[in-house]
């Protein structure tokens, strides 16, 4: 997984997001309940089955046995809770989930946990994260069992559909009456704050589609542009595998690291090995070129070329419009899962596969990849679904919402992703996205 925030981070406010929200309680100190938990089992929601409302005793949570996986091992740090375990019938899918309740202490905040991209299990470890703090959550597996990839797209077509109704809002939704229902009133707050990968993108997804959903959201490196997120990763392994003499191999990537510093760590008036605005930095490789042969202290022509690609923005072969942001200069050092390794990235790997080509059997091959026919496939209608790109959050702002959004300069994503976001909100909100404004730190 990476690092959430890099080394050096941008943060974003959007609507005054570094203040609490306005007219919130205070944090309760006991979870006096109005009904007992078994009693929850025949609360009657929308299309949605109670399997089960247990008492679960401090520390004995086994999270349940997957399929090829270790013994599971008890959460043994988790305080006592109330477990509600439902499915709700979505489309063509039956969506699980877990709501999760302290049966004391309750600090009468509702956080529900991010899913993994492609959803596929309850989110047990976020949820007993959450737990732990005192708030209740709530996870669930999207509407998709077990993980092999988007191979849905092209099984089950109907459980890409399912994510144009966000399975997360219609279990936040149920989550909601049951929390309510138990504890004898709503939450104090409902706020996620999520890093990477699923969680980032079902913030973002709420934010824009269902605003009542979440008071507070927190957006940490998210992927809320996913059909352009896996065409950018694979932009990346092209660059350096698109002939044998293009691959750059990891260990050279601190000798790059060093010269980008040698180059502009002094632009912002100390030297410090931090680029606070990589923007800034007009590096070029050419200068690490080998005068010679090959070493481990230069770069032959080819990875020269490779390495300028990486800085570059990634653009559509034809129209030259913008696909993604560059990976910034002072990044290389966490270029190493993109690059690496003789498969791209996973999440490209199977965004092509499934998502583009619809053939699970596709590999990549030096050659397979256009960046054209590519992109226009990637963003059909159908894929566009994964797409959380609104900078409308009029809804959202007007009742009292609060986000914020945090990039790193030197993750392994292009960060220009997040700034793009952020301005498109100024740009269409004008003076009622009352912000903080970007800055690095």
């Amino acid at each position: 997984m990476r690092s959430p925030l890099g080394r050096t981070p941008i943060a974003l406010g959007v609507a005054a997001i570094l203040s609490t929200a306005t007219g919130v309680a205070e944090a309760q100190t006991s979870s006096a309940s109005s009904v007992s938990c078994d009693a929850l089992a025949s609360t009657a929601l929308p299309d949605t089955g109670i399997s089960s409302a247990r008492f679960v005793p401090a520390g004995t949570f086994k999270p349940p046995q997957t399929a090829g996986g270790a013994a599971p091992i008890a959460f043994a740090d988790l305080p006592a809770f109330c477990r509600v375990v439902g499915t709700t019938r979505m489309l063509s899918s039956d969506v699980r989930f877990e709501l999760w309740m302290p049966m004391s202490g309750w600090t009468g905040d509702f956080q529900p946990a991010g899913s993994s991209f492609w959803g596929g299990s309850i989110p047990f470890e976020r949820m007993r994260d959450i737990v732990k703090t005192g708030a209740a959550t709530i996870g669930t597996n999207l509407g998709i069992e077990g993980f092999t990839g988007p191979s849905f797209a092209i099984d089950e077509p109907g459980k890409l559909e399912n994510l144009k109704m966000d399975p997360l809002h219609a279990v936040i939704e149920r989550g909601k009456t049951l929390l309510a229902r138990y504890y004898a009133g709503p939450p104090r707050l409902t706020v996620m704050d999520e890093c990477g990968g699923g969680g980032s993108r079902d913030v973002m997804a709420l934010v824009q589609r269902f605003p009542s959903d979440l008071d507070v959201a927190v957006s940490v490196n998210f992927t809320n542009y996913g059909t352009r997120h896996g065409i950018s990763q694979m932009w990346l392994h092209d660059a350096t595998h698109r002939t044998a003499a293009s691959v750059v191999p990891t260990g050279k990537l601190p000798m790059i690291h060093r010269a980008v510093l040698n180059a502009c760590d002094g632009l912002d008036g100390v030297k410090d090995g931090v680029l606070e605005n990589p923007k800034r930095c007009k590096f070029d490789p050419g200068v690490l070129q080998c005068k010679g042969a090959d070493g481990p202290d230069c770069l032959t022509t080819a990875q020269v070329e490779a390495v300028r690609k990486i800085h570059e923005t990634p653009r559509h072969a034809k129209t030259n419009e913008p696909i993604y942001g560059p990976m910034e200069p002072g990044s290389e050092l966490g270029w190493g899962d993109m690059i690496g390794n003789p498969d791209p990235y996973r999440y490209a790997q199977a965004f092509y596969r499934y998502m583009i080509f619809k053939d699970p059997t596709w590999n990549y091959a030096p050659g397979t990849v256009n960046f054209d026919t590519d992109i226009d496939k990637a963003d059909s209608a159908t894929n566009r679904v994964i797409n959380h790109t609104n900078p409308d959050l009029t809804r959202f702002v007007e009742r009292g919402g609060k986000l914020l959004l945090v990039g790193g300069w030197v993750d392994d994503l292009a960060p220009q992703n997040v700034v793009t976001y952020y301005e498109n909100v100024v740009k269409t909100m004008g003076g009622r996205a009352a912000s903080v404004g970007p800055h690095a730190s």
